[in-house]
């Protein structure tokens, strides 16, 4: 229905191209990607027959960047790519035209001869205030709103697409979002065999081999597709329709030494679609060394068996590409006692390395994802190049995706598994928003027991499918790293005695809603911007930052923009925090202060359904984690008699009644989440620990 050739050439008619450009990041139309596969759209909200500003969003390394590459090409617009443009503020489009395609430009696209496609609405957004962002999206609704101005596109991420498809609404703009579906079987066959044909052109053996056997090579990548889609969870489009794993599976298939589809499938093991993206990523490494070591034998046939072995293997290869990667001193080379063979092997390493399936060509850069999330996992969980690699992920969020979530929690889910560090936590976090799709947010929950062991639950919720909601965890944790969120966030959830550190030097932007009650908070940003949940949720307004000792000194400027920020510390009440700092009473006795805990981690877990009910899976309600011993139980019982709490959905929700909850506490969900509890909280909970 959304076709190229059926919606979007229409819908975009009438541009003349621009010339080639004069800024960075504006440029004239790229041209169609060679072996371009179209995607399929599917409309979020919004009318696609009256809008003029449509925006398409995908999780990371669907293909955003190649569709709006395509869009320009065949509508003939102008590309933005903002990751690559300054960073966006007033004047931000207005300006960009005229300093891009010449002083003319402006009217020219008042008049509907110059269109834009913008791509990278994620990377401005983590380079941009959010009064710039905003400012620059009124800056392109005021040339889209002329009478005979093009449409314009905007693609980015969920979170970033579903802001700017809010702040243009409410800007009076007709706006349409779109989703980028991951491929079905017909449109991932046919990325599969484009995909192979250029893998096949980086060397000239595997080009004659590929020319003279393609189908057998395309039989491979469709039948280890298959093998993938067969495994229980493995036919999840976000596994055997995602361009990264598909990319996998092409070179995993593309060996011009071993062309048997049955020998080459026989390598892979694993029970869950995440096993198995792990399976390629090993086999490809151990065709690596076995390639390497064919080579080493003739050249030192003097060699022993048990020597070689232990040469050039996947943790070898896997340190060595990351040095590349990072611009690290490689690793030394493993001892051979004869010295010529010693010689030759540092060749072969030196050249092997260079044309490594996980290294781009001479690019500082893995592959694709599937390859830089194994690296990552690899060097997170394994200890090499640990630092180096937080560090890179940390500057980079580019490099996170759902499938270096998904390798590291597989790893965490094994009986051996060791304490998640904290270090690793936000990392993951953020890799887990890379994932989500429209409407969907990610979310993290740090908690701590009565004797402050610390344990990490993730979720994925869906606003209009409660059904949907995936969750991770609860994970064994340690303090002793800090819990670093540099990028923006929100549905971040902490209690627990630990280091929380936010902030990239410059500024840090907190979504709702947002509650961190740490041991520690330090804020390294000159600007804190604190805003509210884009939609209309009742439990998305609180933004809460409560500590024992805070490193705040560095924040000069807060803005608050639909949301309620709380700020409780000592000293909290002096600039720029007075206006924001809360007074929060002390519980009589060490039996309330509990009670108090567990009844406001009860209530204001509940999230928001499609429909307007609070609701949350009763199995989390059910948890050690939220009632922590007898008395937490006993809480839950009384909200259930009460009327509080309510089973729907034969069991599987519980649902919260915010009016029962008023008329029997005296306290709404959003003063519960600020802690401003009432005489009627108390003598509610003294009566159920009395029961």
């Amino acid at each position: 229905m959304f076709e190229f050739d059926q919606f979007w050439v229409s819908a975009l008619a009438g541009a003349t191209p621009p010339t080639a450009s004069n800024l960075d990041g504006w440029k004239a139309p790229p041209g169609v990607p060679t072996g371009f596969i179209e995607p399929t759209f599917s409309v979020i909200a919004g009318d696609p027959a009256v809008a003029k500003i449509f925006i398409v969003s995908a999780p990371g390394a669907v293909g955003k960047s190649t569709v709006a590459s395509a869009l320009a090409s065949v509508a003939g617009y102008a590309l933005v790519d903002l990751a690559k443009t300054t960073p966006m503020g007033g004047n931000f489009f207005k300006g960009g035209l005229a300093n891009a395609f010449g002083f003319d430009a402006l009217p020219r696209a008042a008049n509907g001869e110059i269109g834009l496609i913008i791509d990278g609405l994620d990377e401005a957004q983590l380079r941009a205030a959010p009064a710039a962002f905003e400012a620059a999206l009124v800056d392109l609704g005021d040339i889209v709103a002329s009478e005979h101005a093009l449409p314009t596109v905007l693609l980015g991420r969920a979170l970033s697409a579903e802001n700017a498809a809010l702040i243009l609404e409410l800007a009076g703009h007709n706006v349409c979002t779109f989703q980028i579906e991951f491929f079905d079987d017909d449109q991932a066959r046919r990325y599969i065999q484009t995909k192979c044909s250029s893998l096949a052109e980086r060397h000239e053996k595997l080009r004659e081999a590929y020319l003279n056997h393609s189908n057998v090579f395309h039989a491979l990548a469709e039948e280890t597709r298959n093998h993938l889609a067969a495994v229980s969870g493995g036919a999840d489009p976000r596994f055997s329709g995602y361009a990264p794993v598909l990319d996998a599976i092409c070179e995993f298939s593309l060996d011009p030494e071993q062309q048997n589809p049955s020998v080459r499938l026989a390598s892979l093991y694993g029970d869950t679609p995440v096993e198995l993206v792990e399976a390629v990523s090993q086999a490809i490494l151990v065709r690596e060394q076995g390639k390497l070591l064919s080579q080493l034998i003739a050249a030192a046939p003097q060699l022993e068996e048990g020597e070689l072995t232990s040469l050039y293997g996947p943790d070898e290869q896997r340190h060595r590409v990351l040095s590349r990667i990072l611009g690290v001193a490689a690793p030394a080379m493993p001892p051979i006692a004869e010295s010529s063979a010693q010689d030759a092997y540092a060749e072969m390493v030196e050249q092997f390395i260079a044309q490594h399936p996980f290294l781009d060509g001479g690019a500082r850069r893995a592959t694709n994802l599937v390859f830089s999330a194994d690296l990552a996992v690899w060097a997170l969980t394994g200890g090499k190049l640990r630092d180096e690699v937080r560090a890179a992920l940390n500057r980079d969020p580019s490099l996170l995706s759902g499938l270096l979530f998904e390798l590291y929690a597989e790893k965490l889910g094994s009986a051996a598994a060791p304490a998640l560090p904290l270090a690793d936590a936000g990392i993951l976090y953020q890799a887990l928003q890379a994932q989500v799709g429209a409407k969907q947010r990610a979310l993290i929950d740090v908690s701590s027991n009565e004797d402050d062991e610390i344990s990490v639950s993730f979720e994925v919720t869906d606003q209009d499918r409660p059904d949907l909601e995936r969750s991770f965890g609860p994970y064994n944790s340690t303090n002793d790293t800090a819990l670093e969120l540099r990028a923006p966030f929100s549905h971040v959830y902490v209690d627990a005695p630990i280091w929380v550190a936010l902030g990239d030097g410059n500024s840090q932007q907190i979504g709702s809603p947002t509650e961190i009650r740490s041991r520690e908070l330090s804020i390294s940003a000159r600007q804190l911007f604190v805003h509210g949940a884009s939609g209309l949720e009742p439990d998305g307004k609180i933004v809460t930052l409560a500590a024992d000792d805070v490193d705040v000194q560095s924040v000069q400027n807060i803005t608050v923009n639909g949301a309620l920020l709380s700020v409780v510390w000592n000293g909290s009440n002096i600039h720029p925090w007075n206006p924001y700092s809360a007074d929060v009473s002390s519980a009589p006795s060490p039996d309330m202060d509990f009670m108090r805990r567990r009844l406001r981690k009860i209530l204001t877990s509940f999230r928001s359904h499609s429909k307007g009910k609070l609701v949350r899976f009763a199995p989390k309600i059910d948890s050690l984690r939220m009632t922590k011993d007898a008395r937490g139980e006993k809480l839950v019982s009384a909200l259930l008699n009460d009327g509080i709490l309510d089973l729907f959905d034969n069991g599987k929700f519980y649902v919260l009644d915010p009016d029962k909850m008023g008329s029997l506490l005296g306290v709404d969900y959003h003063a519960l989440q600020q802690q401003r509890y009432t005489n009627e909280v108390d003598a509610y909970l003294q009566d159920v620990l009395a029961r």
